[in-house]
C-alpha cells in the first residue's frame, strides 16, 4: 500500500511540480519532466521550445507544427500554463488568430512556417535581466527561428544566438515579443501596435505600444484583447491596418490604406458574413481560404435570392464577383479557421438596394463597417423601407429573431436578414457605429417576459412574449416580429399569433401590454408531423410569483400549468398552425375554470390567395355566411374544424364584409376588410 501511495504521489508531482519545463500534458506532448514521461511527439513533428533564463529561474513554452491544425484552438493540442497558484514568472505564447485569451504552454499550429507570427507573452517583474534561447527539432533545413523585439525594433536569430533583455517595468502580457520562422532575416517592420491603454483616441501617443502615433507608412495592428479600440476623429493614413476578430476601428474622416479584417470561423457550419470594407471580391477570398465543396463545382460561398424556387446561388472556384458593401454572403470552410477580408475602410453612409421578390421579400445584407452596428437604431433608421423593425441572424443551427426587445450589437462583417416592404434602398448610417468589449448581445433592461419551448426528439424551438407598458394586443412595430420566412421551414417550428387584429402572421416575438394580463389569450401555433411526440416547457422572467403560465390544449380539453411542469403530447394530426394550443397567464387554477365564450377563442382574418382563415375553432358542426356591407350574401358554407380552417372566396371587390359564424359552441359576428 505504501509503495502504491508513493507511486501515485510521484505521478502527481510529474504533472504539477514546478521545475524548468512545461507542466501540462496534452495529446501531442505527454510532458517531459525529468524521466516521468517520454515525449513521442517531440520525435515526430517539427517543434521548438523557447526558454527564458533569469539566472535564478528558467521557464519555457513549446510550439508544434502539424499539418491540418489551425491557428485557433485545437482541443488536445493547445494547452494553457498551469494557473493553480499565483505566478510571478512565466513564458507563454498566444494563439496566432483567435479571440480566446489563453496563455499557452503548448501551442500547435499548421506547418505553414513562414506565414505565421506567434505572439510571445511574459510575466516578470521590473529590472530583471532575461536571456532568450531556443531548441528546435525536426525543422526543415535552413529554417531559422527569429525573435522579434518590437520595442527595440530588432530581430534576433535564436537558432544561432541568444538574446538578452532587461525589463524596465513589471511586464504581464504580449505585444513586445514575437516569433517568426524564416529562411532569411525578416526586414525590421514599421509596425504600430495599438493597446488602447488610455482611451479610444487614435492620436493619443500612450494608446500605442511604441508610445508614438503611427506614421503614414506604418503597418498597424489592432489586437482582439485591447483595453479600448481606436476612433480616428481626423483623417489617417497608413500602409496597412490589420483588425483582429472582436476588435473594431471607427474612422470619422478619411482612412487611406489597405485594411484587413480577420474573422474567426470556429466550425465547418455555414456562417453569415459581409465585407466590412470596400474592394474585396470572391476571387481573393477563394485564394486566401479553403472552402467546402458541394454538388457539381459549387463551393462554400453563397448569395441569397428572393425570386424563383432556389434561395441560394453558389460560387465556383473560378467565381470573381465584386463583394458590394452592405451585401450578405454565406460561407462554409472546409476546416475551422479564419477568414481575412481586405479592402479600404468605409467612411461614409452605405446605401444598399433591397427588393421584394416572387418567393418572399427577405433580403440578405450585412454590416459594412469595421465597428459594431446597433440593430435597434438600424431598424428605426430604415423603418420606411422595412416590413417590420426586425432582423434575423443565423446562429449556426437556426435563425434567431431580434427586435427592440432584444437588440444586438452586430459585429463587423456580420451578415443578417431583413424583410423589405418595397423595392428601395437601405441605409447603413455612418453615425451608427460603436466599440464593444466583445461581440455579445446587449444586456436589455429587465422586462416581464416568457420564452416557450417546443421540442421533439431532435429539435428544440422557441417563441417569446414580452409584457411592456403602453403596448397593444395588436401589431407594435419593432416589438412584434415574425419567424424567419426567407427559407422554407425544416418542418418543425413554434410561434404565436396576435391576440387582436390577427392576420395570421407567425410571430417569433410578441409584445403585449403589462396590464389586464389574465384577459389575454395567446394563440400558439406549431408546425409538426402527425404522430410526433412534442414537449412544451417555459422560462419566465420578472413575473409576479402568483402568476402562472397555462397551456390550453383544446383537443385534449386540458389546462396545464407549464410554469410547474412540462406538457407532453402526441399529435393526432399534422400541425400546420394555431387552433389546438393557447397560452394563458393567470393567478387562478385554470384547470377548474369554465370554457370561455367563442368570441374569446376564435379569430377570423383574411389570408393569402383570396381566402379567409378561421382559427381556434374545434367543432364538428359549423357554418359561415359572408355578406357585403349592403347586405348581399356572398357565400354560405358548412364545415368541420379541428383548430384551423381556410375558406376560399369568389372573386369579389375590395371593401368591408360581414362574417356570421355559427357553431355548436356559439356564434360570432365579425367585420373584415379585403384589400
Amino acid at each position: 500500500m505504501k509503495s502504491f501511495f508513493f507511486h501515485a504521489l510521484n505521478l502527481l508531482l510529474c504533472f504539477f511540480i514546478f521545475n524548468n519545463t512545461t507542466i501540462v500534458a496534452n495529446t501531442i506532448d505527454t510532458t517531459i519532466i525529468e524521466n516521468c514521461f517520454k515525449s513521442n511527439a517531440s520525435n515526430a513533428y517539427a517543434n521548438f521550445e523557447l526558454f527564458i533564463n533569469t539566472g535564478t529561474a528558467k521557464k519555457s513554452t513549446r510550439v508544434f507544427y502539424i499539418a491540418g491544425k489551425t491557428t485557433d484552438f485545437d482541443n488536445g493540442y493547445d494547452s494553457k500554463i498551469f494557473s493553480g497558484v499565483a505566478v510571478k514568472l512565466a513564458l507563454y505564447t498566444k494563439f496566432v488568430s483567435s479571440k480566446k485569451d489563453r496563455k499557452l504552454s503548448i501551442q500547435t499550429v499548421p506547418n505553414e512556417y513562414e506565414k505565421m507570427v506567434i505572439p510571445v507573452g511574459l510575466i516578470i517583474g521590473a529590472n530583471k535581466e532575461i536571456t532568450f534561447s531556443v531548441v528546435s527539432k525536426n525543422f526543415p533545413e535552413n529554417l531559422n527561428i527569429y525573435l522579434e523585439d518590437r520595442l527595440n525594433n530588432t530581430f534576433i536569430n535564436l537558432s544561432k544566438q541568444t538574446y538578452t533583455y532587461k525589463t524596465t517595468a513589471t511586464t504581464s502580457g504580449v505585444g513586445q515579443f514575437f516569433i517568426h520562422t524564416s529562411t532569411n532575416l525578416p526586414s525590421p517592420p514599421n509596425t504600430a501596435l495599438w493597446t488602447g491603454i488610455t482611451n479610444t483616441d487614435w492620436h493619443t501617443f500612450s494608446n500605442w505600444f511604441s508610445n508614438t502615433v503611427p506614421t503614414t507608412t506604418a503597418d498597424v495592428i489592432i489586437p482582439s484583447d485591447a483595453t479600448n479600440y481606436p476612433t480616428a476623429n481626423s483623417a489617417v493614413t497608413f500602409n496597412s491596418l490589420l483588425i483582429n476578430y472582436g476588435a473594431s476601428f471607427i474612422p470619422k474622416k478619411t482612412a487611406i490604406g489597405i485594411v484587413t479584417y480577420k474573422r474567426a470561423i470556429a466550425t465547418t457550419n455555414w456562417h453569415l458574413i459581409a465585407a466590412p470594407v470596400t474592394g474585396e471580391n470572391t476571387k481573393n477570398l477563394i485564394e486566401k481560404q479553403v472552402f467546402a465543396t458541394g454538388s457539381g463545382n459549387n463551393i462554400g460561398i453563397g448569395t441569397f435570392i428572393n425570386n424563383g424556387n432556389i434561395p441560394w446561388n453558389y460560387a465556383t472556384a473560378t467565381t470573381a464577383n465584386q463583394i458590394i458593401s452592405g451585401a450578405g454572403i454565406a460561407v462554409k470552410l472546409k476546416k475551422p479557421g479564419e477568414l481575412s477580408i481586405t479592402g479600404t475602410a468605409n467612411t461614409n453612409t452605405i446605401n444598399y438596394p433591397i427588393t421584394t421578390g416572387s418567393r418572399n421579400n427577405f433580403n440578405f445584407i450585412g454590416n459594412p463597417f469595421t465597428a459594431y452596428l446597433n440593430s435597434e437604431k438600424f431598424a428605426l433608421q430604415n423603418t420606411n423601407v422595412l416590413n417590420a423593425q426586425t432582423i434575423w441572424l443565423w446562429n449556426g443551427t437556426q435563425y434567431v429573431t431580434y427586435n427592440a426587445n432584444n437588440p444586438i450589437e452586430i459585429s463587423p462583417g456580420q451578415g443578417f436578414f431583413v424583410e423589405a416592404n418595397s423595392n428601395a434602398t437601405i441605409n447603413f448610417d455612418i453615425s451608427n457605429q460603436s466599440h464593444q468589449t466583445s461581440d455579445t448581445f446587449k444586456r436589455p433592461t429587465s422586462k416581464t417576459s416568457f420564452e416557450l419551448f417546443v421540442a421533439n426528439e431532435t429539435v428544440k424551438k422557441s417563441t417569446k412574449v414580452f409584457y411592456i407598458a403602453n403596448k397593444n394586443t395588436g401589431f407594435d412595430n419593432g416589438y412584434d416580429s415574425k419567424i424567419f420566412g426567407g427559407i422554407k421551414s425544416a418542418g418543425f417550428d413554434v410561434f404565436t399569433e396576435l391576440v387582436a387584429e390577427n392576420k395570421g402572421d407567425k410571430l417569433a416575438i410578441q409584445t403585449l401590454p403589462n396590464t389586464n394580463m389574465e384577459a389575454m389569450i395567446i394563440p400558439l401555433g406549431i408546425i409538426a408531423k402527425a404522430g410526433e411526440k412534442v414537449i412544451f416547457s417555459v422560462n419566465t422572467q420578472n413575473f409576479s410569483s402568483d402568476v402562472k403560465i397555462y397551456l390550453e390544449d383544446r383537443i385534449a380539453n386540458t389546462f396545464t400549468n407549464i410554469s410547474q411542469k412540462n406538457y407532453k403530447v402526441t399529435l393526432e394530426k399534422e400541425a400546420k398552425g394555431t387552433g389546438q394550443f393557447y397560452i394563458h397567464t393567470n393567478s387562478k387554477n385554470l384547470a377548474e375554470a369554465p370554457t370561455k365564450e367563442i368570441s374569446q377563442n376564435v379569430t377570423i382574418y383574411k389570408s393569402i390567395n383570396n381566402s379567409i382563415t378561421i382559427s381556434g375553432l374545434q367543432t364538428q358542426n359549423a357554418s359561415l355566411d359572408m355578406y357585403s356591407i349592403l347586405g348581399q350574401k356572398i357565400i354560405s358554407t358548412s364545415f368541420k374544424s379541428t383548430g384551423i380552417h381556410v375558406i376560399e372566396l369568389p372573386k369579389i371587390a375590395k371593401g368591408v364584409y360581414i362574417i356570421k359564424l355559427n357553431s355548436d359552441l356559439g356564434k360570432l359576428h365579425k367585420k373584415i376588410i379585403l384589400d
